[in-house]
């Protein structure tokens, strides 16, 4: 969750693409806050955050509609934040993902630069720049959330893989950056697999 970065013991958080800087980060969303959306048919005072356990009462459906032009241009910097937040929960429950990535952002002109997914720290950053961009954020929070989980798969024991998830460690292990081969980056199997699993929310 967005309030977990507060715990974190530096402000900037390194990956071979990005630094994420929570410096720039946008601040937490008040809970209490109401953000009802007739059209999604639910009351938003049903969201009670009690102490540090947040469940979040929405499906992977309603968390995806979030992002629809007509919805999410209408929400606030702190209530686009929070449903990153949202989105982030629900696809972890999807793909079984119990220990959730903090979600985080920071600030590049470059747009085309939409985030990335930090393992060691576990922490999905986005890119400030495209905060007004929906389904730019829906596609980044979902890509980033399956490199999460090809990093559980790659990290099990050798005798609990499959091929695929063989082959997943393989590429962490040999990872090319896309400013190093733009072309060889985009062909790996890490990349393939996390397009093709964001491409079936489109």
């Amino acid at each position: 969750m967005i309030s977990k970065i507060e715990s974190l013991e530096s402000n900037k958080i390194d990956t071979p693409n990005t630094t994420f800087d929570f410096d720039k980060r946008i601040p937490p969303m008040d809970k209490s806050h109401n953000m009802e959306k007739d059209s999604l048919g639910f009351n938003a005072d049903k969201r009670i955050d009690k102490g540090e356990i947040f469940e979040n009462p929405f499906s992977l459906e309603e968390c995806l509609r979030f992002f629809d032009e007509d919805i999410f241009s209408s929400l606030s910097i702190e209530e686009k934040a929070f449903v990153c937040d949202l989105l982030c929960d629900a696809m972890a429950e999807k793909l079984g993902i119990y220990d959730k990535p903090v979600v985080g952002f920071f600030e590049d002109q470059n747009r085309g630069n939409c985030g990335g997914y930090n393992a060691e720290a576990n922490v999905i950053g986005i890119n400030v720049y495209n905060i007004d961009d929906g389904d730019s954020i829906k596609d980044t929070i979902i890509h980033e959330m399956r490199h999460c989980w090809q990093h559980i798969r790659a990290s099990l024991p050798l005798d609990y893989q499959n091929d695929e998830d063989l082959i997943f460690k393989q590429n962490f292990e040999n990872y090319i950056n896309p400013e190093d081969n733009y072309r060889a980056y985009l062909s790996q199997p890490v990349e393939m697999d996390a397009r093709a699993f964001a491409e079936a929310f489109r």
